[in-house]
């Protein structure tokens, strides 16, 4: 076994609302960064864009706008009303460079990226950049310029779409224009920017003879009745393209000719203008009117409320059908989704399944208010996805997050308890810097509503406290550990399970500090409470015995290690079962053990098993997984194996720089590993501080 320290790997366990999770915190880091990892063609989270089913035309809008991003204009703003068609040319063309860099054809741009606008130039940055972020959350986005300027330098094409707000109102859109490369905005407001800093062009309205085959393909109709058609479309749709599509599918579900829908449209004096006047405003309005003419029924309704509060994302038929029915009533069935699509007021994605436009579901939103008492039922469904933390619920947590911000009249202690799963679910899957403000939220429900010695306000302290240990931060862990464990000592008692969870709790922050001594005290005191209040055949005691035998590990008192270790991975694969993530920790740390002693033969199995399952639960993207590839990196390192060691070191070190940030300790860790087997993989003869100092930051790329 090679002797060198760069490659300990420590693995601890945590819990967090009273339910075990099992962690892996990885100790003795080295140096300080040499090298970035190479960054990808789409330098965004948002990767997987496309135009609507029913684009067509545009393609002189395409072309301007493909000629000026390719001959270096610096700040492009594509200016127009919502629903027009903005968002679906900057896709189709975002999509064109994507297909063809994937055809491995000559693309102009080193990397594009697209970034939803949120309200917060800086803020929807930091949201959708892929880069690795600080513990530090104010440092974050000064992070996220920094790595936007390095991308821009080398070749970027930047979407920002649906910008919401001013240059007045968000200065930080300004920091654009300072990048060396295009950038692409999308914007429904008139004046958007009165210091003219970024070049206007406008979007205007569909060609008429576009609006024309679009109105034909949905409708199936001939060309007949020109006249009629083109007074629908130019005089009373005003070619704007949501809305043609609209009206052809209420003809097309009514079975109307073109002489009835424009009969139709002047007895309700339906009828969108451009003239004086918010835009929005005026679509609202016209909308009301149409929404009149659809004479849609109440479970329809319902329907469309409900997709009212979902983010613009596809949500597949038995989803909706499994989220959305119960709401809707007892008449409703699955066929209500393509109904309603018929009628023009639900997307359908071919594969992918059922969203509404983002105009639509403002101007439902606006005109029904949902509610909470209405869509009880859906809350519940969605909560019910997002409750086990594996990788099946990521889809589901943007319309978690959609929901809870959107929803009115949530009762206040339902709303806590919300915001608390939710968090506890992104906290699970390592979406730390999400889950954060979630259980500030929370607890300041609870504060206020139940005061500072009830119960549920004690789990929120817990997970506050968790939260900020997994990011590092043990300054603010500690006081509210602490506090949590003063007001269960009070409550409950010493000998209760829950004040044993809070002992284990602080007990795992004195680890991570080093104060192994503190530490074992309250493990041992967490241990003797769980063996007498629970049995020692329970999961929560199995955590107990897992902390502890850390702790002997460390002291390099294998023998009582293993047999603690082997006892809570009994408990765990008895009680929750070979493939489940807790039971997963148990055999990464037991392969730890192995591996501390030389024993790669037995280690090698269980870090591949644990490995398995957290892919399996997780996903890649997950601090847990991040410490399987680091281990089993490790193993190969030990046995000189660099080759097979580097790229899982590589794979760790750049999970951790998204999700924990480039300065937490774990990161760190991960970097010294790395940097450190990159050494020995080199082969060089010189020391390790020498072969640091030769290296140069020209092989970021």
């Amino acid at each position: 076994m090679n002797n060198d320290p760069a490659v300990n790997n420590l693995i601890r366990g945590t819990q967090i609302g009273g339910n075990y999770i099992g962690r892996d915190c990885i100790t003795n880091h080295y140096h300080q960064p040499s090298a970035p990892e190479p960054r990808g063609f789409i330098v965004t989270h948002t990767s997987d864009i496309k135009p609507t089913s029913h684009f067509m035309g545009r393609e002189s809008e395409l072309a301007h706008l493909r000629t000026n991003a390719e001959e270096g204009r610096k700040s492009i703003l594509v200016s127009g009303m919502g629903g027009i068609g903005k968002t679906h040319i900057c896709r189709r063309l975002f999509q064109e460079y994507h297909a063809r860099h994937l055809r491995k054809e000559t693309v102009p741009f080193r990397h594009i990226g697209y970034i939803q606008y949120d309200g917060n130039m800086d803020a929807s940055l930091v949201s959708c950049l892929i880069y690795p972020k600080p513990a530090d959350q104010a440092a974050q986005v000064e992070a996220a310029w920094r790595e936007l300027a390095l991308l821009a330098d080398k070749g970027l094409l930047l979407f920002v779409d649906n910008v919401s707000s001013s240059i007045g109102d968000d200065p930080s859109l300004l920091k654009l224009c300072s990048l060396p490369s295009p950038v692409i905005l999308t914007s429904r407001l008139k004046y958007f920017d009165p210091q003219n800093a970024f070049e206007l062009y406008a979007i205007d309205s569909l060609p008429l003879e576009e609006c024309r085959k679009l109105y034909l393909k949905i409708t199936g109709d001939t060309p007949d009745h020109q006249q009629a058609l083109d007074e629908i479309l130019d005089i009373r749709a005003a070619r704007h393209t949501l809305t043609v599509e609209l009206l052809a599918r209420t003809a097309a579900s009514n079975e109307w000719s073109i002489p009835t829908l424009l009969d139709k449209l002047k007895s309700n004096g339906f009828r969108i203008t451009y003239e004086d006047g918010d835009q929005t405003v005026a679509l609202m309005d016209a909308y009301e009117k149409l929404f009149i003419l659809s004479a849609l029924n109440d479970a329809e309704i319902n329907i469309l409320e409900a997709f009212s509060l979902f983010p613009y994302l596809p949500l597949h038929k038995d989803t909706c059908t499994a989220w959305l029915l119960p709401d809707a009533g007892e008449k409703a069935d699955g066929s209500i989704f393509q109904k309603l699509h018929r009628k023009g007021w639900l997307q359908h994605e071919k594969n992918a399944g059922y969203m509404i436009h983002p105009i639509l579901s403002q101007f439902v939103r606006e005109r029904q208010k949902p509610s909470w008492l209405r869509h009880s039922a859906v809350v519940a469904a969605v909560w019910q996805a997002i409750d086990i933390p594996d990788n099946g619920c990521r889809p589901f947590l943007p319309f978690s997050e959609s929901l809870i911000a959107q929803l009115d009249e949530i009762p206040q202690q339902t709303n806590a308890d919300l915001l608390n799963a939710l968090g506890y679910t992104l906290h699970r899957i390592g979406a730390y810097t999400r889950a954060l403000p979630l259980f500030e939220k929370a607890l300041r429900i609870r504060e206020d509503a139940l005061g500072d010695s009830h119960p549920d306000t004690v789990i929120s302290y817990n997970n506050l406290a968790s939260l900020y240990n997994c990011q590092g931060d043990y300054t603010r862990a500690q006081p509210f550990y602490e506090k949590a464990l003063q007001i269960r000592e009070d409550a409950l008692g010493e000998c209760h399970p829950d004040t044993a969870t809070s002992y284990n709790n602080l007990a795992g922050l004195y680890n991570s500090q080093g104060d192994d001594e503190r530490a074992k005290s309250l493990y041992e005191k967490a241990l003797r409470i769980r063996e007498a209040a629970l049995g020692d055949g329970h999961p929560d005691t199995a955590a107990s015995y897992n902390n502890l035998a850390l702790l002997y590990k460390n002291q390099e008192n294998y023998a009582q290690a293993q047999t603690l270790y082997e006892k809570a991975l009994r408990i765990s694969e008895a009680c929750l079962g070979e493939n489940h993530p807790d039971t997963a920790t148990s055999y990464n740390n037991l392969a730890s053990l192995y591996d501390s002693q030389g024993d790669y033969t037995r280690a090698q199995p269980f870090y591949e098993k644990a490995l398995r399952i957290r892919e399996d639960a997780f996903g890649e993207n997950h601090p847990d997984t991040a410490a399987s590839y680091n281990n089993l990196a490790s193993l190969y390192y030990g046995q000189d194996n660099y080759d097979k060691a580097s790229p899982l070191f590589q794979k760790a070190l750049n999970i951790c720089r998204d999700i924990l940030g480039e300065q937490h300790p774990t990161t760190q860790t991960i970097l010294g590993n790395t940097i450190y087997c990159l050494y020995r993989q080199s082969g060089a003869v010189c020391s390790f501080e020498e072969w640091l100092e030769q290296q140069t930051p020209s092989t970021e790329e």
